[in-house]
């Protein structure tokens, strides 16, 4: 929207996740964890939690920073939370990898590793969770692009006239005249989708 401030901390979001990243995909072209080592073993754990939590975890909450704000038509609810969020994540993640390298004899280090770096990890995602409600809460009621997102017949509505759409981009012919049987078949045809109709 026209005249809603952009997070000035997203982009140090979409920063640290290219980072996480990047660290898994060499670690995994270097031979460390899975297909290597053990699925389920701590050294392919620490690959899936790079790129579960660091890289698209991340990212997620960079672009809700961006996004929720222009939904919502107001500012967030605290910018100044953003960036101790991505403190925490950062240091959280971290610390949980150390205590997996722990666990793999990598790294000698604390078995009380895993929980403090799960606590950090849990404390920055309520701050993201709390930052981006709190937005929403303030904005109420929704302008229109987030109210109807968040109606709870939202989905089903648009659900339905994706199937009125289809079908009648798919079987032309009126219900009456196809006798029960689906015309399946002219899906996948090549010509152009026709204008949806709203239903």
């Amino acid at each position: 929207m026209i005249g809603t401030s952009l997070c000035k901390w997203a982009i140090s979001y979409f920063a640290v996740a290219i980072v996480w990243l990047l660290l898994a995909e060499v670690l995994v072209v270097a031979g460390f964890g899975f297909p290597n080592h053990d699925f389920g073993g701590p050294d392919t754990l620490v690959i899936v939690h790079m790129v579960s939590i660091g890289w698209l975890s991340t990212v997620l909450c960079g672009a809700l920073f961006q996004f929720v704000p222009v939904l919502a038509a107001r500012p967030l609810y605290a910018e100044r939370w953003t960036l101790p969020a991505l403190a925490l994540l950062t240091l959280g993640l971290t610390i949980l990898l150390a205590g997996f390298l722990t666990l793999g004899g990598h790294f000698n280090g604390s078995p009380r590793l895993l929980p403090v770096g799960a606590s950090l990890l849990i404390a920055g995602f309520a701050l993201v969770v709390a930052n981006l409600g709190m937005t929403l809460w303030s904005a109420r009621p929704l302008p229109g692009p987030a109210r109807a997102s968040s109606q709870p017949g939202w989905a089903a509505s648009a659900s339905r006239r994706h199937s009125a759409a289809c079908s009648l981009w798919c079987c032309p012919e009126p219900l009456s005249a196809r006798n029960g049987r689906t015309c399946w078949y002219r899906a996948f045809r090549s010509t152009p989708l026709p204008g949806l109709v709203d239903g």
